[in-house]
């Protein structure tokens, strides 16, 4: 995937691409319900030639007070431009491209996820709930010394990302750069800020990313082919991705892949957990030849 960042047009002089949104020349000012700056249902954007386009959500009708507008800039995408604390899935991505994770072992990636996303009050009791859940999944099918290995490699994931005593983990900080774990981008590109004519701030993909070649399997960890083309989900997940927000499914909320009901996501829904590859029966003797 590439991001069209963006920055100063050559040609034109004027600003383009993500970087577009803290600009000089068209300002984008901005209400937030919150202190953190999650819920903005108001967007107001001047324009260069003074003119302003109001873009709002259904949940406020009338307009807030003018002072506590804020313009945006860079830490209203970059508000964790240090000590950044990433999700389960990304550390165990990162992990298995780096063969810091054993992929041959079954369904490690989904074990390690739902193992990660638990919380726990101290960096010991982390240690004793992952033994316990890697003997329990693993518990027929995987040699006790390479249960031991993964015990460590989900150990040493979780050690560099979560400080119990201080109260801090992945959760804590939320990133607004991107839209996947949390709302972020999402917080106004979500397709339902409308101006007055009803156009909606876009929340389509190709908008700020071009996506390559998708390889599935094994043949993702090989050269990257750059042909672009559209998003395509891992899986065989037919959901309706024009329609829907990645952090619908993917945010801090969720340990663990959605489920789905009746053909639509649930978030909190937690799926059928794989039974344990059984151990192979050991060979017969073989009967002692007749005398």
């Amino acid at each position: 995937m590439l991001l069209k960042v963006g920055g100063v047009n050559q040609a034109s002089g004027r600003p383009e691409g993500i970087h577009w949104h803290s600009n000089s020349s068209d300002q984008v000012y901005y209400w937030a319900r919150d202190e953190d700056r999650e819920d903005i249902p108001w967007v107001d954007v001047v324009h260069a030639d003074g003119t302003h386009t109001i873009y709002k959500d259904e949940s406020i009708q009338t307009a807030p007070p003018k002072e506590e507008l804020r313009l945006m800039d860079c830490m209203d995408c970059h508000n964790r431009p240090a000590h950044i604390f990433r999700s389960p899935n990304d550390l165990v991505d990162a992990a298995l491209s780096k063969e810091k994770l054993d992929r041959t072992i079954p369904y490690v990636k989904r074990n390690a996820v739902e193992i990660l996303s638990m919380t726990f009050k101290s960096k010991e009791e982390a240690r004793a709930a992952i033994v316990a859940e890697v003997g329990r999944r693993y518990a027929k099918g995987l040699p006790e010394d390479r249960r031991g290995k993964l015990v460590e490699d989900i150990y040493a994931i979780y050690d560099v990302n979560n400080f119990p005593l201080q109260g801090v983990h992945w959760r804590t900080y939320p990133s607004h750069l991107g839209h996947k774990t949390s709302p972020g981008c999402y917080r106004c590109h979500d397709g339902r800020h409308r101006e007055e004519a009803g156009k909606a701030i876009s929340h389509q993909c190709a908008n700020c990313h071009d996506f390559i070649y998708q390889a599935h399997g094994d043949a993702a960890y090989g050269p990257v082919t750059y042909e672009t083309r559209p998003f395509e989900h891992p899986g065989e997940d037919t959901s309706d991705y024009e329609t829907q927000l990645c952090s619908d499914c993917h945010n801090e909320k969720v340990g663990w892949y959605p489920g789905h009901v009746d053909g639509k996501r649930d978030p909190n829904a937690r799926p059928k957990e794989p039974e344990p590859e059984a151990a192979p029966e050991p060979e017969a003797a073989p009967e002692p030849a007749p005398e």
